[in-house]
């Protein structure tokens, strides 16, 4: 676990240097179809939403599994000091 913690920790700080790249980079391995590309022209959708949008949303989530994770390790620790 705190692996992990410190893996996303240091990922999350190399996606804030390049968001872009890895946004793309990141849809090309979950969406093999390209179904993930939209047209500003044909789907105005897109133009809805710019891309702070979802670096916003990313970064939310990444500190939000942050956080969560360090309370479960903190929760694992404070029962481990108990039982010895």
């Amino acid at each position: 676990l705190k692996n992990l913690l410190a893996l996303l920790i240091v990922v999350g700080m190399m996606i804030i240097v390049d968001f872009d790249d890895f946004f793309i980079k990141f849809h090309y391995l979950a969406f093999s179809n390209m179904n993930w590309v939209f047209s500003p022209t044909s789907n105005p959708i897109i133009n809805l939403f710019p891309d702070d949008f979802f670096a916003m949303l990313f970064g939310i989530w990444w500190l939000f599994t942050i956080l969560l994770l360090s309370l479960i390790q903190w929760r694992i620790n404070r029962y481990l000091s108990r039982l010895i």
